[in-house]
């Protein structure tokens, strides 16, 4: 009887071999689980996670397999072309994603019906970044983030479908964008709203 009322139950089991000799039954044994990515950015794209942030391999993406967000491939990793750490990752349109280092932005399509190593960069900038990851968000067909010349979007150009940087967005509030604390930049994040 169990004053807690809870059912509780405990198995131990022997097996007897034919020369009547007891034995423990062998625990069986568990395969070795990969180590996922100890990285703070995170994103999900194309039906994958996305980690990023990591502080031995700070310019590295690792995407999970396709049939398994819990399972990060080493294989699977990939560098930015620019080996510049990352700052943010956002999802974008329908098989792209931003990465965002301070001073760069580049995109990684990576549509779900190609392999890992099939995916392509491409760059967008290497003078302009994001310097305050949580302000990196998508609105629309844009992705807004905060770069040391004020608030930044990344566009398609109709006509061609390139990816573009726009004229700097915060232009007209260019004396509030000048007070701030460049130390704490890091703390400040923007959300999309009734996109």
């Amino acid at each position: 009887s169990n004053p807690g009322g809870e059912s509780r139950l405990r198995v131990d089991v022997e097996v007897v071999n034919s020369d009547a000799n007891v034995s423990k039954v062998p625990e069986p044994t568990a395969p070795t689980p990969r180590k996922i990515p100890r990285g703070h950015i995170i994103a999900r794209q194309t039906e994958r996670l996305f980690l990023a942030g990591e502080t031995e391999c700070p310019d590295a993406i690792y995407p999970s397999d396709i049939s398994n967000n819990a399972n990060f491939p080493k294989e699977n990793m990939i560098r930015t072309p620019d080996s510049k750490p990352i700052v943010a990752l956002v999802p974008w349109r329908n098989s792209d994603l931003v990465s965002l280092s301070e001073r760069s932005i580049h995109v990684l399509s990576c549509p779900a019906n190609l392999a890992v190593s099939q995916w392509g960069w491409t760059e967008v900038s290497r003078e302009v970044g994001c310097v305050a990851p949580r302000t990196a968000v998508t609105f629309g067909n844009d992705v807004f983030f905060l770069s040391e010349s004020g608030l930044n979007s990344l566009q398609i150009a109709q006509q061609n479908e390139q990816r573009q940087l726009t004229a700097v967005k915060s232009a007209p509030i260019d004396d509030v964008i000048r007070r701030i604390n460049w130390a704490q930049v890091w703390k400040s994040c923007a959300i999309s709203f009734q996109d």
